[in-house]
């Protein structure tokens, strides 16, 4: 069985690193260009200088080979055009900072509600994505990703990440990762996975391995260093040099129940025994089909 969701925006600490399958790294970073060139001269300091940059990132994250948020692998032109636009909000998030820090008080406001993820470095390729049985946006497969959100509680210092699937168009599923975060600069939080949570819950148990697979893909170790772009959209690039780049949905303040420290467990939802089992034989099938072409993949 296969699907995901997005643990990384917050990256964890509780379950495996990630080995991501491919990733653009970005070198170097905002720091060490400011470093080279003299933090001066880069550093967009003007208020114009920022809402172009964000305005260029905005509009290429609408094109339509960007459909599935970058997941999938990108184009090498949409990739050298994204990680440019990147590059450039996050010199002028440095200077934003200097006025209001991310991880104070005030900028710890903007990161309380809900944000949905319009884009990630993090990718799925390969022996994974087929071990999974991901579908991207247009081409045959067994899963198709749905939106994928984090939900923060500032108060409670709980973020929430989430995703919804679809199997073959006969089960519908959601697989949640809650973890708690802590302060480690003016702009970076450190963050520990406290508990999994898969609905319906058969699937995790027909997953196998490959549900350690998917947690794996998905909670990465280390830091996150957050940017805003506004109060709307900010950018998060963890210690692996992945980068996430989010819109708040829902503004107002939510809390978050806290979970059980280490907990993963399933839950039950739409469960149908005959359809999953035909949905499981249909993937085994798949991963058959395709062993050729990806050197023995093992089901």
């Amino acid at each position: 069985m296969a699907f995901a969701t997005f643990g990384p925006w917050l990256p964890g600490c509780a379950v495996p690193a990630v080995r991501a399958c491919a990733h653009w790294r970005a070198e170097p970073s905002w720091r060490s260009q400011a470093r080279e060139r003299g933090r001066v001269k880069l550093l967009c300091a003007e208020s114009g200088d920022h809402d172009r940059a964000k305005t260029e990132l905005l509009q290429l994250l609408q094109k339509p080979s960007l459909k599935d948020r970058g997941i999938f692998g990108l184009e090498d032109d949409d990739e050298e055009q994204i990680m440019h636009a990147i590059e450039q909000c996050e010199l002028a998030g440095a200077t934003l900072a200097e006025k209001l820090e991310p991880t104070s008080d005030s900028g710890f406001a903007i990161l309380n509600g809900r944000w949905r993820l319009l884009f990630t470095t993090l990718q799925i390729l390969g022996k994974r994505r087929v071990k999974l049985g991901l579908a991207p946006t247009g081409k045959p497969g067994v899963v198709k990703l749905g939106e994928l959100y984090q939900t923060v509680d500032t108060e409670k210092a709980i973020a929430r990440n989430e995703v919804d699937f679809d199997v073959m168009g006969m089960v519908e599923g959601k697989l949640t990762i809650d973890a708690s975060y802590t302060r480690l600069s003016a702009t970076r939080v450190g963050v520990e996975t406290d508990a999994a949570e898969l609905s319906p819950a058969k699937l995790q148990k027909l997953l196998g391995e490959h549900f350690d697979l998917l947690l794996e893909i998905f909670n990465p170790q280390g830091f996150l260093e957050i940017t805003y772009l506004d109060d709307k959209f900010r950018i998060g690039r963890n210690s692996a040099d992945e980068i996430f780049i989010l819109e708040k949905t829902h503004p107002t303040a939510l809390r978050l129940a806290p979970s059980r420290s280490g907990h993963i467990k399933a839950h039950d939802k739409y469960s149908n025994p005959a359809q999953l089992y035909f949905i499981v034989q249909l993937i085994r099938y798949s991963y058959l089909k395709t062993k050729g072409a990806f050197c023995q993949v093992s089901v």
